[in-house]
């Protein structure tokens, strides 16, 4: 060994040998063993803290744990998108003016359209302005929300003066969604406030035989066709519909009256074809052909222009005045309580007279005759005020319209028409 080997192994550090068992190597470990104690003693604080936390929460944290359950919820149908609250809602700056109305707030994509914002923010200044809630309400179909136009019409009308017109068009709209009810609810609103609008008569009526009601709607056809001043301008549907309803009754011989009196109103225009196979197929329906019409008669007219007669109505006589202005034979009510037409069951309907409108209700007689003619299962009305002194009612077009009819100056020549002659 050399001198510097000789000083070296005199400085250098023995290395002792470890062996398993060794007290150092147990130091070691019991030193190592330490850090998960004081790992697992913080978790533990930390859960002690949150969860007293938790117990102090305040009122914020409702909402996340909503929030949490609508992740939840969400996660599962849409995983790439993040949750949002549903209670955190932006509050519209409408909320007055629907709270005003009854509304529900619209969805935000649909308030928030230019149009759309800047009525609503006008009617936010002036609530009970006709032109611009009307504007809404189309701007509103437009965008194909036709329920929130109707509903803001019907709380435009339920919330400001003289708003019959927007109640009448809520009605109209609650009718092309099929909501009968309201419809019905909305017309009757407006019948009761302007019983001499027609429109409203229409929608009421539809209503109706959608729900099958359809004594209900009879009246009101009825109603629709004696309260316009000419007969010609109404619609061939108004009749076809109120055929329809008699049909549904079971009454096929009355219904062939309404197509018969649209036909007579311009039977030269009106004679089609599909008109008179419908005629043809109730009288089928009804075996209706023998005593629907029969016979012919001259009525002498008088030097003014009217003509009177004598019928009878079930087999009771009365002085009639023939009037072809008139849609419906009409019975006044002493008269009618002579004669006793099967009445409809319901409510009384409006019709428009020479004396201004008058309230009357909806029957049928068995048989109209008179010099020489006569016709069965006749629509009628019965009318609460009186015709005319020594007047028991009006001939009208329900029973003349099963005649061709010609005037001369001297006398009105009946004479009854065959079924397949319509």
């Amino acid at each position: 060994m050399t001198n510097d080997q000789a000083a070296d192994s005199r400085t250098a550090t023995p290395t002792p040998d470890f062996k398993p068992g060794d007290h150092r190597t147990t130091e070691f470990i019991e030193r190592r063993s330490v850090l998960p104690r004081i790992f697992l003693g913080l978790i533990t604080a930390a859960a002690i803290g949150g969860g007293s936390l938790y117990l102090l929460r305040p009122d914020f944290a409702a909402p996340v744990d909503q929030v949490i359950q609508t992740f939840r919820t969400s996660a599962v149908a849409e995983p790439d998108r993040p949750a949002a609250a549903p209670d955190v809602k932006l509050e519209s700056r409408f909320t007055g003016l629907y709270q005003r109305y009854g509304l529900a707030p619209l969805p935000p994509g649909i308030e928030s359209g230019a149009k759309l914002n800047g009525l609503l923010a006008m009617l936010q200044k002036e609530p009970c302005d006709k032109q611009t809630v009307f504007q809404a309400s189309v701007a509103l179909e437009e965008r194909r929300e036709t329920r929130a136009a109707a509903d803001l019409l019907n709380g435009f009308s339920d919330s400001c003066p003289e708003s019959t017109a927007e109640r009448g068009r809520a009605g109209e709209l609650y009718y092309l969604l099929g909501d009968y009810e309201k419809a019905i609810r909305l017309s009757s609103d407006v019948i009761g406030r302007r019983p001499e609008v027609q429109k409203p008569y229409v929608i009421r009526a539809r209503s109706e035989q959608a729900l099958k009601r359809y004594a209900a709607s009879i009246d009101d056809y009825t109603t629709l066709i004696s309260l316009m001043p000419d007969a010609k301008l109404i619609v061939s549907d108004v009749f076809t519909s109120m055929s329809d309803s008699y049909e549904k009754l079971d009454r096929p011989c009355e219904a062939i009256g309404p197509i018969q009196t649209y036909i007579a109103l311009d039977s030269e225009k009106r004679s089609t074809q599909p008109l008179l196979r419908r005629i043809a197929a109730l009288a089928v329906k009804g075996n209706c052909s023998q005593a629907y019409a029969t016979g012919t008669a001259r009525i002498p007219r008088r030097s003014n222009g009217v003509s009177t007669a004598k019928v009878q109505i079930n087999g009771v006589t009365g002085t009639f005045i023939i009037d072809t202005g008139a849609s419906f034979v009409m019975l006044t009510r002493g008269f009618a309580d002579k004669a006793k037409p099967q009445m409809f069951k319901t409510d009384p309907v409006e019709i428009q007279t020479a004396n201004g409108t008058t309230s009357a209700n909806l029957a049928t007689v068995d048989s109209v005759k008179l010099a020489g003619v006569s016709a069965s299962s006749v629509p009628t009305i019965i009318a609460s005020k009186s015709i005319g002194d020594g007047v028991d009612g009006l001939l009208g077009m329900s029973f003349l319209s099963r005649f061709t009819v010609v005037i001369s100056e001297r006398e009105i020549q009946l004479k009854a028409k065959t079924l397949a002659e319509q």
